[in-house]
C-alpha cells in the first residue's frame, strides 16, 4: 500500500471521531472520548499481536499521532481548552515575562538585554528541532492534568 493511501486513511480515521455516523445519534463529548478509549485499546493490542520491526513501527507511529487524534477528540471540551491554554502559558513565561520586563524597563539599558533573553528563549521553545518541542510537552502536560481531574471526579462520585 502506498504513503499516500496510508495517510488518507490515518487523515479518514482521525476524521471519523469528529463526524458521528449520519445514520446514528450524535455522540456527546463523552461518548466520543469512550469511543476514542475503545479504538485505542483495540489497537493496542493490534499492535501488541505484531512482532518484530512491524511492531517497533506500529508502536512508533502510534505514539506519533496519538498526541494527535488525542487534541482532535478531547478539544471539544472547553475545560482542556482551558487546561492546555493555561500550561501554554506557563511554559511560555519566560518568553512572554521577559518581554513584559522589556516594556518596564523601555528606553535603559536593561531593556535590550531583556529583549535578547526574550528572543533567545523564543527561539529556544518554537524552532521546530528535535532537542526543544514546545507543544508536545504542552499536550502531553494537558493530558496528564486530565487524568488527574478525571481521576479526582469519578472518586466524588464514587463516595
Amino acid at each position: 500500500m502506498g504513503i499516500k493511501k496510508k495517510l488518507a486513511g490515518l487523515i479518514a480515521k482521525i476524521r471519523s471521531y469528529s463526524k458521528p455516523d449520519p445514520n446514528g445519534p450524535k455522540l456527546t463529548s463523552k461518548q466520543l472520548a469512550e469511543k476514542f478509549k475503545a479504538e485505542n485499546e483495540a489497537e493496542k493490542l493490534t499492535i501488541k499481536s505484531l512482532h518484530g520491526k512491524a511492531k517497533l513501527r506500529a508502536w512508533l507511529k502510534w505514539f506519533f499521532l496519538f498526541p494527535i487524534k488525542w487534541c482532535w477528540v478531547n478539544f471539544r471540551d472547553w475545560r482542556i481548552v482551558a487546561i492546555f491554554s493555561v500550561w501554554c502559558a506557563v511554559l511560555s513565561s519566560e518568553v512572554w515575562g521577559c518581554y513584559l520586563m522589556a516594556l518596564l524597563t523601555l528606553g535603559t539599558s536593561a531593556s535590550a538585554w531583556w529583549l535578547g533573553i526574550a528572543n533567545a528563549c523564543w527561539a529556544w521553545w518554537l524552532i521546530p528541532d528535535p532537542l526543544s518541542q514546545f507543544m508536545l510537552y504542552v499536550i502531553f502536560l494537558t493530558i496528564g492534568t486530565k487524568a488527574v481531574i478525571d481521576r479526582i471526579a469519578g472518586k466524588r462520585k464514587k463516595t
